[in-house]
């Protein structure tokens, strides 16, 4: 077999898993959001009232340093850019919510 055709049986088998890698993330996206949209407007339930509604310090204009030191840093971030953009609207909180968790899921198994 000469270079030339062993260099375009690379190139193919390198296109074949470039195709075959975009199209499951891609359908990992589109599960999710399929799955997960329906939700977006639902009222805030079981933790929610007490992480969201119920939480005064997500109110404060502030974001510290302190607030990187607890174990659930992220959450509170979020909370905090969530209600800075849109106060209570559940459907922001979603979506960053499902956002966070499509990118957990392209990272576990992407």
């Amino acid at each position: 077999m000469s270079k030339k055709a062993i260099k375009h049986t690379e190139f193919q088998a390198l296109s074949n898993f470039n195709f075959w890698f975009t199209g499951s993330v891609f359908g990992l996206i589109c599960a999710t959001l399929a799955t997960y949209w329906p939700t977006l407007n639902y009222p805030f339930q079981f933790d929610d009232l007490m992480n969201i509604t119920k939480n005064f310090a997500i109110r404060c204009c502030s974001f510290n340093f302190e607030s990187l030191l607890s174990t659930r840093w992220i959450g509170e971030f979020s909370n905090k850019l969530n209600f800075k953009l849109g106060h209570f609207q559940p459907w922001s909180y979603r979506f960053v919510n499902v956002g966070i968790h499509t990118l957990a899921g392209l990272f576990l198994f992407a």
